[in-house]
C-alpha cells in the first residue's frame, strides 16, 4: 500500500504526541498533516480517545491510535525507501536551524572574537 498522506492528531501536553512528532519528520515524500487537539477546532466522526491518533490516505478504515500509531509509523517508515535520509533541518518561525552531522574535527571557538 503506498502512503501519500498522513494525518496526525496530537495533544502538546501528551509526552508520547510528541515523541510521535519527532517521529513523523524521519518519513520523506509523504505529506503529514498535523491537528491540535488542544488549540485546533475540527468536526470529526472519529472517537478521539487517545494519542496520538493518525489517518492513513484519508481513508476511514485506516485509524490507528496510540501504540499502534508508533507501529503503524515504523511500519511505513521502512516500506518508504526514500525515507532513509533523516531531516536535519528545524524552523523557529520564519528562521531555520540546520544541525550538521559530527565529522569527528573539533575546532576551537574564539568567544571573545569581534565579528
Amino acid at each position: 500500500m503506498s502512503v501519500s498522506i498522513i494525518t496526525v492528531v496530537y495533544h502538546p501536553r501528551c509526552s508520547a504526541s510528541m515523541d510521535f512528532l519527532i517521529k513523523t519528520k524521519e518519513l520523506n515524500d509523504i505529506d503529514i498533516q498535523y491537528i491540535n487537539y488542544l488549540e485546533d477546532s475540527f468536526e470529526s466522526d472519529i472517537d478521539i480517545d487517545i494519542v496520538p491518533l493518525i489517518i492513513i490516505n484519508n481513508d476511514m478504515s485506516q485509524i490507528f491510535k496510540g501504540k499502534e500509531a508508533f507501529i503503524k509509523l515504523d511500519e511505513i517508515k521502512n516500506n518508504n525507501k526514500t525515507s532513509k535520509k533523516i531531516k536535519s533541518a528545524l524552523s523557529y518561525g520564519n528562521k531555520h536551524v540546520t544541525f550538521m552531522p559530527d565529522d569527528g574535527k573539533k575546532q576551537k571557538i574564539d568567544l571573545e572574537a569581534k565579528f
